[in-house]
């Protein structure tokens, strides 16, 4: 087992002393992606069956100063706290907030927690990801980088697309609801294995420097031009997700059909 394990990391371009790690993010990507689908998937379906498709504008406009109040907490959480106290913490926080939701949305017949829950998505996809390249960025360098976050980023795909073609039958079995619960399973196995990531890396560099503050960030060329880049592709995910949405609210039964719509479209290749 292990000669075939050697030669498939020779095969990937993996070395010896990388093995460990790639495997530990590889495994921590595949379950952030599996909680993220269940997640999509019964938020989506939940939003448009209790509110509509009309309401998807109001999930953006509200997730945009939650997302950039996250960052700022979260930059001045790191300038206190150590950044492998802060990614444990956090990851836990989050889990916490999908079990949250899970219990609201169980317990509610209204309007909030479906609303909520599809903001909420947009918050998770951002924020669940960052302790990943957190600890890619201190592990790797530029050269490692263009050889093994490809390798990270395959354990995720590969979820998407497993998930994908399980959602309808968890759906089926469960209901639309519980696939926040099965989010909420994934995420607290993410949190786990996460833990062990955060254990075996060594985070001096990062914490010795101080995150950018946003004077310094609006300065910076490459960061605008991240900055608009990412705009307009937040801008063209809107449109195309509004789009779809309506289709669904006019075609299906968006709280039966949605999770195993959205499960097929999460097959295909898909990356922040």
């Amino acid at each position: 087992m292990k000669i075939y394990s050697a030669k498939l990391s020779a095969a990937l371009g993996v070395r010896s002393a990388e093995v460990e790690m790639v495997r530990r993010l590889f495994v921590a990507a595949s379950l952030i992606g599996f909680a993220l689908l269940f997640f999509f998937s019964g938020a989506n379906a939940l939003f448009l069956d209790a509110v509509g498709a009309d309401a998807l504008p109001w999930v953006y406009i509200i997730n945009a100063p939650l997302v950039i109040a996250g960052g700022l907490g979260y930059a001045a959480w790191t300038r206190r706290t150590s950044t492998a106290a802060v990614l444990s913490a956090s990851t836990w926080l989050l889990a916490g907030t999908v079990v949250a939701l899970w219990v609201w949305n169980t317990a509610s017949d209204g309007t909030a927690a479906p609303f909520a829950a599809a903001v909420w998505y947009r918050f998770l996809f951002i924020f669940g990801f960052l302790g990943l390249w957190e600890i890619a960025s201190a592990q790797f360098d530029i050269r490692q980088s263009k050889r093994l976050v490809p390798l990270v980023a395959l354990g995720t795909m590969i979820a998407f697309m497993v998930g994908g073609m399980l959602v309808s039958l968890v759906t089926s079995l469960l209901g639309t609801t519980q696939l926040l619960a099965v989010s909420g399973v994934f995420f607290a196995l993410y949190a786990l294995s996460f833990q062990r990531a955060v254990a075996h890396t060594d985070f001096s560099e990062a914490d010795g420097t101080s995150p950018a503050t946003p004077a310094q960030i609006l300065a910076d060329p490459y960061s605008r031009n991240l900055a608009a880049m990412r705009s307009i592709t937040i801008l063209l995910v809107f449109v195309a997700e509004f789009i779809f949405y309506e289709q669904v609210e006019a075609n299906l039964t968006p709280s039966r059909e949605l999770p195993r719509s959205s499960g097929c479209s999460w097959r295909g290749p898909r990356w922040p």
